[in-house]
């Protein structure tokens, strides 16, 4: 293909000898096509579907009953807590005098084994009455549920504990229980991690 250039002057137009487009090229802005970028390294599904418990740091208290939302208290004694927390500004206190219960209802998911993960300090507790527990709920509506025993007990300042349980098949709800029948513990920072292997 070829292309001329017209130039003008006083006596008429003047119009260049054809010059090859090719020739052209740099002037036209005509550039190769550029490289094809490397390809993306391959991305593989990761097995972890992490959640984190709705007000897990005990923060929120919409009505200000001390009670604080998305959880449910059994018993009297549990509250939200302002004079010691580990994050933010509130902890859950639970005095286990009679047994105190808190419990959060997980979102549904197909999760097989879920991770617990909190931090608590203690005072005046007996060795083994301090309890974390995952109830499940299966098609038959039929309740099951499963302890674990973090060693906590006497007083003991702010330290991280993990419990992790397995999760029965086709169950219809989850809920994460902790449970104080001595003493006082004091709850923050909760999380949980639910994992589909």
């Amino acid at each position: 293909m070829f292309w001329c250039v017209p130039t003008r002057k006083d006596a008429g137009d003047v119009f260049l000898p054809f010059i090859p487009l090719a020739a052209l090229g740099g002037f036209l802005g005509h550039h190769s096509k550029p490289a094809e970028p490397p390809p993306k390294p391959a991305i593989h599904a990761q097995a972890l579907v992490s959640s984190t418990v709705e007000n897990g740091g005990f923060e929120m208290d919409a009505d200000g009953d001390g009670v604080p939302d998305a959880w449910v208290v059994s018993g009297s004694s549990a509250a939200l807590d302002g004079d010691s927390a580990y994050t933010g500004k509130w902890s859950l206190r639970m005095e286990g005098r009679p047994e105190v219960i808190a419990s959060h209802l997980l979102p549904a998911n197909q999760a097989k084994r879920i991770t617990v993960a909190f931090w608590a300090r203690s005072a005046d507790v007996q060795g083994g009455t301090f309890s974390v527990i995952l109830r499940t709920v299966d098609e038959k509506q039929e309740d099951h549920e499963q302890a674990k025993t973090p060693t906590l007990s006497g007083e003991a300042e702010w330290q991280r504990f993990e419990e992790e349980f397995r999760v029965p098949a086709k169950q219809h709800g989850v809920s994460v229980e902790f449970v104080v029948s001595s003493g006082t513990i004091w709850l923050d920072h909760v999380k949980v991690t639910a994992a589909d292997e």
